[in-house]
């Protein structure tokens, strides 16, 4: 199995769009508002506000807490419509998924991988885990992306990564 992970930070713009060797492509946060993809990994409130432009309207949601329980502007209530109709994985039934929507989106490959056919080689391929500086992929800068904060992703990525490694080739560019 071959596993794009496009995650939200600035070197998502390396990528060059090509999805077709993909078997599953994950949209970390904001980034599936870039590209495409099958599985949308979101974890923060505002986040839910870009739902409607997703590219490619993933059917598969990885979100951290249930949306049903948000009490809100519209866009929740919206946020609440659709994700009905959709299928969400929550991040407390998948291990080692915490902390961040990065670091989520890594747990959600490999548990990918781990249902996935152990005769066949797998593949995990990462664009936009900067684990720096305080922009997003689409230029916008966000008070939550400072150093303290990749000092904590960057402990927890790495241990996750290092388990991933163990049943798949990880590259991240």
């Amino acid at each position: 199995m071959r596993i794009l992970l496009l995650s939200n930070g600035p070197s998502l713009a390396t990528f060059d769009g090509d999805m077709i060797p993909f078997d599953v492509v994950i949209g970390v946060t904001r980034a599936a508002t870039v590209h495409p993809c099958h599985w949308w990994v979101v974890g923060d409130d505002d986040v839910y506000e870009s739902f409607p432009d997703l590219k490619g309207l993933p059917m598969w949601v990885f979100a951290c807490k249930d949306i049903s329980i948000h009490k809100g502007p519209n866009y929740l209530r919206e946020a609440r419509a659709w994700l009905k109709t959709r299928y969400v994985l929550k991040w407390a039934d998948v291990p080692n998924a915490r902390q961040t929507s990065g670091v989520a989106g890594l747990a959600l490959a490999h548990y990918l991988i781990r249902a996935a056919d152990p005769s066949e080689p797998h593949t995990v391929d990462v664009y936009g885990v900067d684990l720096r500086g305080d922009v997003d992929c689409r230029g916008v800068r966000n008070d939550h992306r400072g150093d303290d904060r990749w000092e904590r992703e960057k402990r927890a990525w790495d241990a996750l990564l290092e388990g991933v490694r163990e049943d798949a080739d990880v590259r991240v560019h």
